[in-house]
Order: C-alpha cells, then structure tokens, then sequence
C-alpha cells in the first residue's frame, strides 16, 4: 500500500484529516508512515516526535473540556492523558478506523 493510497483512504473516511493530508506532500505522508526498519533515507522518527507532542496537546485540550477534570489533581490528569494515549488504546483507535493496513 502507497501513501497515496493512505491519502485516499483518509479523504474518503476522516474529512478533516483529508483535508489536512492533501495539503502535505506524498512524500511527507510517506516519512510519516515509513519505519526505521525499512532502511531507506527518510523514516517516521522525527515526524513522530511532532505528532506525539500535538497528541499530547489535544488529548489536554480534551481533558479540559470535561467540566468534572476542574477538580482533579495535575497527577491525576497526566494519568488520564497518558491512558488516552496507550499503544493499546491508539491500535484499537487504528484499527477501529482501518488505517492500521497502512502502518
């Protein structure tokens, strides 16, 4: 499977991401998907670092919105945000959405 074909994928499922991927070039979605493994110049590690810090920023911005989480301690928050952010929980959300045939 292709980046392109990912592209494609998103447009057709997810509005918003496609419209945000189709403003990124084919080769960036491919770096994005293409893991250290593969052995080929351009890998997804520094593409993953950025999507782990705008994660992390909207899973807080998620959390905040709750009106209960106002009175919960900043500990008890982290633990929230980290569950969201689980391996578990992202491959469920991957393969809930069927862009796991593209990672």
């Amino acid at each position: 499977l292709t980046a392109m074909a990912f592209k494609k994928h998103c447009t057709r499922n997810f509005k918003n991401l496609g419209k945000c991927l189709s403003q990124i070039s084919t080769s960036s979605v491919l770096e994005a998907l293409t893991a250290k493994s593969c052995a080929i110049e351009q890998t997804y590690d520094r593409l993953e670092w950025l999507g782990d810090g705008v994660l992390k920023l909207l899973q807080t911005d998620a959390l905040l919105t709750l009106p209960w989480t106002f009175y919960l301690h900043e500990g008890y928050l982290s633990m929230l945000r980290s569950a969201m952010g689980s391996n578990d929980r992202l491959k469920d959300a991957a393969k809930a959405s069927g862009i796991d045939e593209f990672i």
